[in-house]
């Protein structure tokens, strides 16, 4: 596969996907409209973009080890939190409804948390020899910290209220702050110990990651006070989120390709 071009093709999505999503905000009036139209599908795009290439990657490859495993279930993460920014657009492209929540994009993106922590999983059985007690416990430590800054922040005001709110909203509104949590431990406890050929990869998949959680909580807290607008900077944080995840996958399957290759040159010598 041609990695370069993969690379150089999404790059250049993601900078138009950027640009036009700062040329509405600026020009034009009907920038929401405009943004379910056109930002969100492409959003989505780019993330179905790196899951196929992750999907088409592993076919060369052994699926026995803990790598091709874990591209794996991150190649199906991204999958779904692709899918489900299309269901989004959809509800409110096909059925003007600009902010659907809970709704059928909410159980998908659901799966992308799921197939994200079984990937961290196996990511963990490839550096587990790094993993030791001191960057558990500073990782616990971060979980607390932001925990108590979400708590005050989001969860207080989104899992009660006055008025309170729906047992699907609640449900929700409480998965995604803890699982947000949890992936986000997990990402400092992999970047902590990752290292090798497969790093640059996992590192961009990261970031991703701790990208796609500040969008979620800046989203949550922007909803909450009624000042989100589709469009603004938790939507372009899903952007450079998707974009990540997609470039991650793809340096992911340059570095395993190489060492597949590698490693069939030697038994065949």
């Amino acid at each position: 596969m041609n990695y370069k071009k993969a690379t150089t093709h999404l790059v250049i999505i993601f900078v138009l996907l950027l640009g036009y999503h700062l040329f509405l905000n600026i020009t034009y009036s009907g920038y929401e409209t405009a943004f379910n139209r056109w930002v969100v599908p492409v959003m989505a795009l780019v993330m179905l973009y790196g899951s196929f290439f992750g999907f088409r990657g592993i076919k060369r490859m052994s699926i026995s080890n803990a790598q091709s495993k874990g591209l794996l279930f991150a190649s199906i993460s991204t999958l779904f939190l692709g899918f489900g920014f299309l269901v989004w657009a959809y509800y409110a492209i096909f059925l003007d409804n600009d902010l659907p929540f809970p709704s059928f994009a909410d159980y998908l993106w659901l799966l992308y948390t799921i197939f994200n922590i079984i990937a961290f999983f196996y990511f963990f059985k490839i550096f587990k020899s790094s993993i030791n007690a001191r960057k558990i416990i500073t990782a616990i430590v971060f979980l607390l910290i932001v925990g108590y800054i979400v708590i005050q922040l989001v969860g207080v005001p989104m899992w009660g209220g006055e008025d309170g709110v729906g047992l699907n909203e609640t449900f929700f509104n409480f998965f995604y702050s803890v699982s947000d949590l949890i992936l986000i431990v997990m990402s400092i406890i992999i970047l902590t110990v990752a290292g090798g050929k497969i790093f640059s990869g996992l590192f961009i998949y990261n970031l991703g990651l701790i990208v796609m959680v500040a969008a979620d909580l800046v989203f949550a807290f922007r909803e909450t006070a009624e000042v989100y607008w589709q469009g603004d900077i938790s939507d372009v944080l899903f952007s450079i989120a998707g974009f990540l995840f997609s470039l991650g996958i793809i340096m992911f399957v340059r570095k395993l390709s190489t060492i597949s290759d590698q490693s069939y040159i030697e038994n065949n010598q």
